[in-house]
Parts: C-alpha cells; structure tokens; sequence
C-alpha cells in the first residue's frame, strides 16, 4: 500500500508539474512573439546586415519553441493533423518549388527556415492551455508584460521606445512611441489586436485585467501616431458586429471582402489604372497612402515576366538588387525599400500568382469559412469574435503594409494565431 501510495503521489505531482510547465511555456512563448528576442533597439546608424546578423540566436530561441510547443500540445495531436489538408499540402509543396527556384535560394531558404519555425509555434500554442481560464490567464500576463516593458521603454529609455529625429531612416516620425518594436507601424497593429484582447477578456469575466490592458493598449495605439492602425481597430470593431448580425455565410462574406477589395482597387489598384487613379483624387482621404503609389508601380513593373513564379520567397527586397531586379535611373532609392506596402502585392512579388492563390485560400478565405463553422456550433462565441477581430484587422492591414509571411513578425504571428485559432474552433470544442 505505501509502495502504490507513494507510485499516485509521483504521479500526480509529475502532473501538476506539467501543468506548470505548460502555463509557464504559453506566457513565455506569447510574450516572445509580442516582444521579440530583441526588443529596445537602436534605429540610430541601424543598416540592414546588421539586423540580419543580428537575427541568429532569432532562429535558435524560435525554432527551439517551435519544438516545445510541438511537443506539449502533442496531446491534442488528432488537432495538429487537421491542419494536413489540400490548401496547406499544395502550399508546402509550392514553397518547396519557390525556394528551390528563387533568385537567391540561399536566402529564400534561411529565411523561410524562421518563418516556418514562427508557423509551428502558432499552429502548437492554442493547443498548450488546457481550458479557456488557463488560456485567458495567460493571455492576461503577456499582455501586461508587454505593456509594462512598453510603457517604462517609453518613460525611461525614448531613445530606444519613441522615434527621435537622430532615425537615419525616418527622423520625421520623431515623438511617435514604438514601445518595445522597431516602428510605430509593428506597435500599432499590435496595440490594436491588444485591445481586442482586453474587450474578449471582459467578456470572459476579467473586469479588472480586461479594461486595463484595453485602455493602456489603446493609448499606446493613439500616441504611436499609426494612423491606419487607429482607423483600422475602429473599423474593424464595427464590421466585426455587423458580420455577427448575419447567419447567412454569403452574407458575412459581402461584409468582410467587398470594403476590402475597394480598399485595394482604389489604393494599389490605381498604380496600373488611371481611371482608378483618376478616382482616388476625389476622395476625401489620401489613398496612396503618403505616395506609396511610386513603390507600387515599382513593384507591378518589377512582376513583368515574373508572374508566375515571383523572384522567390524573401528574395526581392531587402536582398542583392544585382540579383533580384534592376532599378531605371532616378529609382534607385527602391533598393532600400522594405517592401512594397501591400502584402498581396508583396506575395505576388515573391511567390507568383500561384503563391498569392494559396494564401488567399488559406488566409483569407478559410478563415471566415471556419469562423461560420464555429458559430453555428456554438462553441466559445467570445473566443471566436475575439479571433475573427484580429483575423479581419490583418486582412485589412495588408491593403497598406505588408506582413503576409513575415517571418516572426508579432502581427504577423498573432494573425496566424487567430487564424489557427478559428480552424480548431471549427472542429473541436474549446473546454470552458
């Protein structure tokens, strides 16, 4: 009897020593992908080889979480093989053929070898928690974590938090806060995908911790100057209530991609059409975005016999020009252009048009399919709006900036999330 008393205790400690392991695990990994392995640095004299030098121990930390997140929601492995369906099959099959045939698959694949990682640990982290409780309470901590090292960053080192006119780069954004992230655009969709995070948490009973992190979160979006972002989480907190008015799929669907696929023509759009350019004049907002529109020619001339296949992932900006593209006289300055503001141009730019189908499968359509699955079931509605919210905030996003595949880009990541986070909604219930 003492021998089997003694094998129950170890065992239920070893149980409860999982659960804390697996909590621990869920704080740690979110606020990883909120805060970086890197946060607080200097854009003063910061060129682009030093930030891809200083990217390595970036592909250790996430590809050695990729591997625990594996390995604690392996429990819920009949989860994990859900996601082997068609669209992602053809996507890997695709991304294999696109690295293979970049114009610098050296760079594709290093760089595709982190932002797989960052996949993995999205796909794994929803499944870590074992309830909603464990999972808002985790929530509640690395959301409060990153807000506390952005709001101190703020107060204590502005050199390093806010944008000041020494930025080599961008001197005229000084005052704009950017917290713990390299620019105000990466704080503001983050601060505006944590305000929907605080309104699920009042939802779900934390009326202290929930209004809290949505005021903080939502000051900081106000002073980060994004101004996009601040439309956007206004914007997309009144479509998410008008899709919830309707049942009918066609219905919800009208709601969420007519307004985008205007925003696109009337924004994009008018780099190739002058009777869309033409339009755009007469709105009353600026629809190029400050003169974006000089990038995206750039980018729609640059597709010119690269349609199909793209340059290759993560091989057109940002990498050896003399290899990826050639720039005419008086457009070298598209050599240090981070990207080309839209994230299905940017898509198209390096995985063809075939790469853009999948993604548009996989991450636009798919989403609100799933999202029409969960609801009907019933399932955990306030989860499911809260996923629906960030996953129409990305969308909406890539219209102006371009995080589609952007390695472990924190928007980028929570999008996925959610995005993860609807597909398992749809085919398993979420334990209160």
């Amino acid at each position: 009897m003492r021998d089997f008393s003694a094998a129950v205790g170890n065992y239920l400690n070893g149980v409860a020593a999982l659960d804390a392991v697996r909590s621990v695990f869920f704080v740690s990994a979110t606020a990883l992908i909120w805060i970086s392995d890197h946060p607080f640095y200097s854009l003063q004299g910061l060129t682009f080889g030093e930030t891809e030098r200083s990217a390595a121990s970036t592909y250790v930390v996430f590809g050695a979480m990729a591997f625990l997140g594996l390995s604690l929601g392996w429990r819920n492995g009949s989860a994990l093989r859900t996601l082997l369906i068609p669209s992602s099959i053809l996507f890997g099959a695709w991304m294999v053929f696109n690295i293979a045939n970049s114009h610098n698959s050296g760079v594709s694949l290093i760089r595709f070898l982190l932002t797989a990682s960052g996949m993995l640990l999205a796909s794994s982290l929803l499944l870590v928690p074992k309830s909603r409780a464990e999972l808002n309470q985790g929530l509640i901590i690395a959301a409060l974590v990153l807000l506390f090292l952005c709001y101190v960053g703020v107060a204590l080192v502005p050199d390093l938090s806010t944008h000041t006119a020494k930025d080599i780069q961008e001197p005229h954004l000084a005052g704009d806060w950017r917290g713990t992230f390299g620019h105000k655009n990466a704080a503001g969709p983050m601060m505006a995908m944590l305000v929907f995070i605080g309104i699920y948490l009042t939802r779900c009973g934390a009326i202290t911790t929930g209004p809290v992190i949505t005021v903080l979160a939502g000051l900081f979006l106000i002073f980060s100057g994004s101004k996009s972002s601040i439309a956007l989480c206004i914007g997309v907190l009144l479509l998410a209530g008008i899709v919830k008015l309707f049942r009918s799929f066609a219905w919800r669907a009208m709601t969420c991609f007519v307004p985008l696929i205007i925003m696109n023509l009337l924004g994009v759009g008018t780099a190739v059409s002058p009777g869309l350019a033409e339009v755009a004049k007469h709105l009353p907002f600026d629809a190029t975005y400050s003169g974006r529109d000089e990038v995206w020619k750039f980018s729609f001339d640059s597709l010119r016999g690269h349609v199909l296949t793209g340059y290759g992932y993560a091989a057109f900006w940002g990498s050896d020009p003399s290899t990826t593209k050639m720039t005419d006289e008086g457009s070298e300055w598209t050599v240090e252009a981070a990207s080309s503001h839209n994230g299905y141009l940017d898509v198209t730019l390096t995985l063809g048009l075939p790469g853009l189908l999948l993604v548009l499968l996989i991450c636009v359509l798919s989403p609100l399919k799933n999202f029409q699955i969960a609801n009907l079931h019933g399932d955990d509605s306030f989860l499911a709006d809260l996923f629906l919210q960030i996953w129409l905030l990305g969308i909406y996003l890539s219209s102006t900036e371009s995080f589609f595949l952007n390695r472990v880009d924190p928007s980028w990541l929570t999008f996925l999330i959610a995005v993860f986070g609807l597909h398992y909604l749809a085919r398993f219930p979420f334990r209160a």
